[in-house]
């Protein structure tokens, strides 16, 4: 990576889900991670979870994981998950390019969330998709039927 690449790091899960990128970002307990789960049982990839590194390649972001939680999933309920243990060498992958930005949100405090189509990081505007879950343990959100 070039030393005048623009960077972040930003706490959400990052998978590749048919091909695509998608971030997916809300506060602590709105179920990312247990989405991530429901996701790697559909045959998808992690990427990272809790934090993602952000890298901005000319017209494109690439997201990758720190290589201390590489391979690492963690659910409140059953711990610290090795995800090719469970799932199989396939199950993770080392980047994606960024496509997607999924926000759960466990309720709309501001309506006007609905209609933002985007969000900017790194300079780039990413498709942004606002999803409402009452609780992490209501049905997990179908962010793969895109």
């Amino acid at each position: 990576m070039p030393s005048s690449a623009i960077t972040k790091k930003l706490h959400g899960t990052c998978l590749r889900i048919n091909g695509f990128g998608v971030l997916i970002t809300g506060k602590p307990g709105s179920g990312k991670s247990l989405t991530a789960l429901a996701l790697l049982q559909r045959g998808h990839q992690l990427i990272s979870d809790d934090l993602t590194h952000l890298t901005r390649h000319k017209n494109k972001i690439i997201a990758t994981c720190p290589s201390s939680i590489h391979n690492l999933l963690f659910i409140n309920q059953l711990g610290l998950l090795e995800v090719r243990q469970l799932f199989g060498n396939q199950a993770v992958a080392e980047n994606a390019t960024l496509d997607l930005v999924v926000t759960l949100e466990k309720k709309s405090v501001n309506p006007a969330s609905f209609f933002e189509k985007s969000i900017c990081l790194l300079g780039l505007h990413i498709p942004r998709r606002l999803i409402i879950r009452p609780s992490p343990k209501a049905d997990t959100p179908r962010v793969d039927d895109f």
